[in-house]
């Protein structure tokens, strides 16, 4: 079996090298997979980026530049039509693959059941991990990120609605499963994805993308509800925590609005209730605390996150099931 490794990329031609160099010392025989690079029309020349490097690297390596710029899921369906082999795999333009990526993933793709894989994707600097920083992480599996994962060309195709780097992946997962197709985790396939620069804007800018949850819940109802966002507590499994945090406290926002307008009376019952949703609300966001405050004020930013974003995920969460509530959903095979 050979595979062909899809990587879309925007700009970013220094991380690009990064990536390219990484595969350059797979175990597997450079003649059993190909790169197959699609620039999702980069202000920055990548394309003498591409083929020094590849040239440089003994690479076989396929490279298209898009006409506009369509996001990951248009660039990573070209990028597969392109592929000659049959087993595909996808990292990022901004990760590190292990040595033995390539070559252990290939066994598992002897077994018919099996659809499609997921590594082990870990965060090299963990402890810069903060609210401000954005980085994918999977250490058990289920969460199917597209910088490490591998599947039969043909099993399914990405929904080009999603023009952002989010739920694209997990669509494309679920549109697997709904083929009675196996999707396994194997932890000794291993990415690294560093965070990226935290900023006091990276929170504004990821909460616009929860508009596609909308799209993810309209065509995969039961998988959205019950597959999706998984957090472990002790003996109990939560779906959509935050969801529910944020909910939760802006309801009791306008509770204790509601009370403190109707009486001052109504103080005394709601100020408690009021502040224990809060509370709750900052422990989400503990890591805010311990953040670098020389790089952002501790006070706006344990404001930003925890008032303010909880409003904005409403707005965009709310926005998507408008503006994708008629979208079909996809029914099992």
């Amino acid at each position: 079996m050979k595979i062909s490794v899809v990587i879309p990329v925007y700009n970013r031609k220094n991380l690009l090298i990064g990536v390219l160099n990484s595969l350059s010392k797979q175990s597997l025989e450079k003649n059993l997979f190909e790169v197959i690079i699609v620039d999702d029309a980069s202000t920055e020349d990548l394309k003498s980026v591409v083929e020094n490097e590849c040239v440089k690297l003994n690479l076989n390596y396929q490279y298209f530049k898009m006409e506009k710029n369509g996001g990951p899921a248009r660039a990573r369906n070209f990028g597969i039509a392109k592929a000659r082999f049959k087993i595909i795999a996808l990292t990022d333009s901004d990760c590190m693959t292990d040595p033995s990526w390539l070559k252990k993933s290939l066994p598992h793709f002897e077994n018919c059941k099996v659809g499609a894989v997921e590594g082990k994707t870990v965060v090299p600097d963990s402890v810069a991990i903060t609210p401000f920083t954005h980085q994918t992480q999977n250490l058990t599996g289920g969460r199917y990120p597209t910088c490490n994962f591998f599947f039969r060309k043909g099993v399914a195709v990405f929904n080009e609605n999603y023009k952002l780097a989010f739920r694209e992946d997990s669509d494309f997962a679920f549109t697997i499963l709904t083929k009675k197709l196996e999707i396994i985790f194997d932890p000794a396939l291993i990415v690294y994805h560093p965070c990226l620069k935290a900023t006091m804007l990276t929170p504004f800018k990821l909460v616009k993308r929860y508009e596609y949850d909308g799209l993810l819940k309209k065509r995969f109802p039961y998988y959205y509800n019950y597959c999706l966002d998984r957090v472990n507590i002790g003996k109990w499994t939560i779906g959509h925590l935050r969801k529910k945090i944020y909910l939760t406290f802006i309801l009791f926002f306008i509770l204790f609005l509601l009370g403190v307008t109707v009486s001052t009376d109504n103080l005394l019952f709601v100020t408690p209730i009021f502040a224990s949703a809060y509370l709750l609300n900052i422990l989400m966001h503990l890591k805010a605390i311990a953040f670098n405050s020389k790089k952002i004020f501790y006070l706006p930013a344990i404001f930003v996150l925890s008032f303010v974003i909880p409003f904005l995920y409403l707005f965009f969460y709310t926005k998507g099931l408008m503006r994708f509530r008629k979208i079909p959903q996809v029914e099992m095979v």
